[in-house]
């Protein structure tokens, strides 16, 4: 019987509310992660900070239900994370009103550090909101741990890549997503991760995806389904893939049941739903 593999995400987790259909879902970048990572059969925890409030217990119940640990997930007294998404015409979200409510105040500490260490595979988010995590957990020396940073599309550096050379030494796997001169910077990013020994998962939205690994390039066509709503595609596809990859050692298995998890996502509301 193989290992189930212990899976930890960092980041936001919150209620993602969306007004034009009058709906709200439990969400965030970790909180979505970790929920995939359960259906791929790991045992996942998640890494955040929720408030006291009504959301709050949203999220706990959500959790409880999902078999996702809360051990890693702080109470402080105030509002949970909370953004309103707005769809476009081709359900890609875009965000508003962010509120990081309680999230402002949280930092990763030595508890978490010490966790951390005893965890197969553990994610962090690159955004400029929660830097400060991203930053803290880059730092952190974990030998037994496979690192991953998800640096989405770096749309606050206009995509451009080169920080990602700021962060060669703190991972093991990068993440990044890209949907605009896309194939330049895929060779860019594949030629970063190569270089670096490391490896390098390029999530490209409608066109699919590539894995780069010890030099190769994997490819994989994105499934034709019609789309409502893209919001999580990504966690979804890294955690599924990070946990099979991890258990299975299969880089063409592991890369369909991502595709598949991704696939499931974008054809209904809420990115943290089967």
């Amino acid at each position: 019987m193989k290992k189930k593999i212990s899976y930890a995400a960092i980041g936001d987790v919150g209620i993602d509310i969306y007004p034009k259909i009058g709906k709200q879902f439990p969400g965030g970048m970790a909180l979505n992660s970790v929920f995939h990572a359960v259906q791929a059969g790991a045992h996942a925890s998640a890494i955040s900070a929720i408030g006291t409030d009504k959301q709050a217990r949203i999220i706990i119940q959500f959790c409880d239900e999902n078999r996702i640990s809360r051990d890693m997930v702080s109470v402080i007294d105030g509002v949970t994370d909370s953004v309103e998404i707005i769809l476009d015409e081709n359900g890609v979200p875009h965000y508003h009103n962010w509120n990081l409510g309680v999230l402002e105040k949280f930092r990763l500490n030595k508890t978490h550090e010490n966790f951390l260490g005893n965890q197969d595979v553990t994610t962090a988010v690159y955004l400029p909101e929660l830097k400060h995590l991203f930053d803290a957990f880059s730092k952190m020396n974990l030998p037994n741990t496979l690192k991953v940073g998800d640096f989405t599309d770096l749309s606050e550096h206009g995509g451009d890549q080169y920080v990602l050379n700021e962060y060669k030494d703190s991972f093991n796997i990068f993440a990044l997503s890209i949907d605009e001169k896309v194939d330049a910077r895929v060779e860019s990013f594949s030629s970063f991760v190569t270089s670096q020994n490391k490896m390098g998962i390029a999530l490209l939205g409608k066109r699919g995806s590539v894995v780069i690994s010890d030099g190769k390039q994997f490819v994989q066509r994105a499934n034709t389904v019609k789309v409502v709503d893209t919001t999580g595609a990504g966690d979804s596809y890294l955690s599924t893939f990070l946990v099979e990859n991890l258990r299975e050692k299969n880089m063409a298995y592991s890369i369909k049941k991502a595709t598949h998890a991704a696939t499931t996502v974008i054809q209904r509301y809420g990115a943290s739903q089967i």
